[in-house]
């Protein structure tokens, strides 16, 4: 009866440290281009975008869903991280109307910069890495510009882009410079408040 006891005792303790530490946040922003990994997914359009994300002392789950601009339905991603020695690891399953993609990533942070790798779970040739720097040009304005490389090495495809952000409060401005299109695509994303 003793060991029962410390044992529900024990557990009731973790419970409460686990809760303790936790927390639920909501984001939600609207933009005027849905721009991801140098690519824009709404191709112009603006969306909305919002999520859900519970924290924990060990781990991390959310979700997370835009619109995609002119109609064309919705983007939910759902995933589960959590950080070891240093690294963020983390699954991603991507849902764009019927089709699913898994997503395995690791990023890491040193000495000012993101450095992120993520892999097709299906497809190991389908890779993508950035290397991100952020920087604070003064009290109100801050900004990060990142190097990101697409590679499918199933059709020896390869796509590279740089992008600058820059955000002043919940206003975001951003540049992207793609290989693979002549033009520059710009995009201005407001953060709501929620």
């Amino acid at each position: 009866m003793k060991n029962i006891t410390l044992i529900t005792l024990f557990l009731g303790a973790f419970a409460f440290i686990t809760s303790a530490y936790a927390s639920v946040t909501a984001s939600g922003s609207v933009s005027s281009d849905y721009v991801w990994r140098g690519e824009s997914l709404s191709g112009g359009d603006a969306v909305v975008q919002g999520g859900l994300e519970y924290t924990d002392t060990n781990y991390y789950a959310g979700a997370w869903v835009s619109t995609l601009g002119n109609g064309n339905g919705e983007e939910l991603n759902l995933y589960v991280g959590t950080e070891l020695s240093g690294f963020d690891l983390a699954i991603t399953k991507y849902v764009v109307d019927s089709e699913e993609i898994t997503e395995l990533s690791v990023g890491y942070s040193l000495a000012g910069f993101d450095l992120f790798y993520a892999q097709n779970e299906e497809e190991s040739d389908e890779t993508f890495m950035s290397v991100s720097y952020g920087f604070d040009i003064n009290e109100s304005i801050s900004g990060s510009l990142t190097y990101g490389e697409w590679s499918d090495e199933a059709v020896i495809n390869t796509s590279d882009y740089i992008q600058l952000d820059l955000s002043y409060g919940a206003m975001t401005f951003s540049v992207v410079d793609a290989d693979n299109r002549d033009d520059l695509d710009f995009a201005v994303s407001y953060a709501l408040s929620l």
